[in-house]
């Protein structure tokens, strides 16, 4: 490869990656558009941000800010004070969470369906696309970016504190709406017993860690393969071999 090459090969990756969360950022705010017009009734029908009582839609507004702000640190250079802040968000929040909406929407799914949907919810979710764009796409897209954009892991304390933040307030705010309205996010939270449900709640937050420790994890050894294959590592030690004891 020559020198040239090399010089404009970040410039094509960085237009590919930006063009990539563009495209992102299009959908997932097309996706929105379509829930304000079709989707559903909000909790509190005056008040359509209490559709965030749904993990789901917290995402959906994860996913627009994230790749809206990817889009243009795609374009700058590496340390800017932008680039530190989208890949502090992806793997703090942005990872975890999508995770967390399929992993948990499909899982319960598979069990019954009666666990996460209630009538309106099944009506509205028989769109296809629109199912697939909250419940399926997002995690497929974190994957794609995750392979595409050597995201620099932050300090751990503070992305664990984030993702910790996150879920207690969703989880107040899940309480405040039904202590309001009577309303219960998930069919499932209303069968369960106070016991139950305590059990559950606890169980889709150590979900959510584990996510969230995956997705680091998943992170760094994909991009410490690429480095070990990349062509610009020295040759010596790409071929070095271990000492014999």
């Amino acid at each position: 490869m020559t020198a040239k090459q090399q010089q404009q090969q970040p410039d094509t990756m960085a237009t590919v990656r930006s063009v990539f969360h563009g495209l992102c950022a299009a959908f997932f705010g097309y996706t929105l558009f379509y829930d304000i017009n079709h989707g559903g009734t909000a909790p509190m029908p005056k008040v359509f941000l209490s559709k965030l009582v749904w993990l789901t839609m917290t995402d959906l507004y994860l996913q627009i800010i994230y790749h809206s702000l990817a889009t243009v640190a795609s374009l700058q250079k590496r340390t800017s004070l932008l680039n530190r802040i989208v890949d502090f968000l992806f793997t703090s929040l942005a990872v975890p969470i999508a995770l967390a909406v399929v992993g948990l929407f499909w899982g319960l799914m598979m069990i019954n369906p009666d666990m996460v949907l209630n009538e309106e919810a099944k009506r509205v979710l028989a769109v296809q696309w629109y199912n697939h764009a909250l419940h399926t796409i997002p995690g497929v897209v974190m994957l794609i970016d995750m392979y595409i954009t050597k995201h620099k892991r932050p300090n751990h304390y503070a992305a664990f504190a984030t993702i910790v933040t996150y879920c207690v307030c969703y989880l107040a705010f899940v309480l405040y709406i039904h202590s309001v309205t009577n309303f219960w996010a998930y069919p499932i939270l209303g069968d369960l017993g106070l016991a139950g449900r305590t059990a559950f709640i606890a169980g889709c937050a150590v979900f959510i860690f584990l996510l969230f420790v995956l997705g680091d994890a998943l992170n760094g050894k994909t991009w410490v393969e690429k480095a070990l294959r990349s062509s610009q590592l020295p040759a010596a030690l790409k071929n070095r071999k271990p000492k014999k004891a």
